[in-house]
């Protein structure tokens, strides 16, 4: 099941004696972690009725579900790091531990919620692991779609009195990156600061939120190719008090100049936008505006600044150039090359 069935399980009642909680998207399972206090625990008693258990042992984990819940119906017992869901290594005794971890999954009583939390994907090969996908209710936390999470933020924002429009959630989402957890807090700094009544817009984004290394990278890049060279040798100078070195901003932007590549040959093959996403996996607002990028430059172009960063790269590593200068040559060498493209 997915989060959305577990909260309509959790407000109808029907609370499992023992939950498998899997997948990368952290933030939803701290909130299902949350419903399932809110249900389970009687306010003032939370403290005496939960348990927080790091890869414990067969007997730990088994004492714990076993302890009867105190003025309470259950108790929420939450497992996280169990080393036996991946590998017997640095694991006493792990077969042993396995035959009692399979026999208790079995059997465990209706006087406790008892949560694995996987950090790690399961090896679904294991007998544990077999023994628990068979008698526990799974749960998947995968990343929400860009779509649900532009429409998440807008909820949110709305929640902490504040509103953002699709755009501005879209840019958010380029600007700061996916991650939940992340964007929670740019939505409450944003919601702080734009006060009144007013929208937060994308100008609202590029002043207060944090900026991805990712998104560091596209700026300088579209920087580059519109010719902006001020903007562009300052982000570059910014990149480069950061730590970035210049082998790691080659290979940052090579990987973008690559997916312009492929963008412009998808664009000469007419492919639709859907097939763009689903190709490239970028985000949507990123997309749009390295699309309008490839439709305005030559492939030939893009393969330049390709050729040059491999030359860099190389040149670099041999010791012929400078570390120091060398990227700056090639950044300056792909703008001239954009600046022609567009002159002709």
């Amino acid at each position: 099941m997915d989060y959305n069935e577990l909260r309509r399980d959790i407000s109808g009642g029907r609370i499992a004696s023992l939950y498998l909680f899997t997948g990368a998207e952290t933030y939803i399972r701290g909130q299902a972690l949350q419903w399932l206090r809110e249900a389970l625990l009687p306010e003032g008693l939370e403290a005496l009725n939960e348990t927080m258990l790091d890869n414990p042992d067969a007997d730990t984990l088994i004492a714990s579900a076993d302890t009867l819940p105190l003025l309470a119906r259950r108790r929420l017992v939450v497992v996280r790091g169990l080393r036996l869901l991946i590998t017997d290594q640095q694991v006493a005794g792990s077969k042993e531990q396995t035959e009692k971890l399979c026999d208790y999954f079995a059997r465990v009583p209706d006087t406790v919620c008892l949560v694995i939390v996987a950090d790690d994907k399961p090896d679904m090969r294991r007998k544990v692991v077999k023994t628990l996908a068979q008698h526990a209710a799974d749960v998947r936390f995968d990343h929400l779609d860009e779509a649900t999470l532009a429409a998440w933020i807008s909820k949110e924002a709305k929640r902490r009195g504040g509103t953002i429009d699709r755009s501005a959630a879209a840019f958010l989402i380029y600007w700061s990156g996916g991650d939940m957890n992340t964007l929670s807090g740019e939505i409450g700094k944003l919601c702080a600061f734009v006060s009144g009544g007013a929208g937060i817009s994308q100008t609202d984004v590029r002043a207060l939120a944090s900026r991805t290394r990712e998104c560091s990278v596209f700026e300088w890049m579209d920087s580059l190719l519109e010719g902006r060279a001020g903007d562009a040798v300052a982000q570059l100078g910014v990149l480069c008090e950061q730590g970035e070195t210049a082998i790691g901003l080659i290979a940052l932007l090579g990987s973008q100049l690559r997916k312009l590549a492929m963008l412009r040959a998808m664009l000469d093959r007419r492919e639709p936008m859907t097939y763009m996403l689903k190709k490239t996996k970028m985000k949507s607002y990123a997309l749009e505006r390295m699309t309008a990028r490839a439709r305005a430059l030559p492939y030939e172009t893009i393969r330049y600044g390709i050729d040059t960063l491999v030359e860099t790269d190389e040149g670099i590593r041999s010791g012929r150039f400078a570390e120091s200068d060398a990227i700056y040559r090639a950044a300056l060498r792909i703008m001239a090359a954009a600046e022609r493209s567009y002159s002709g």
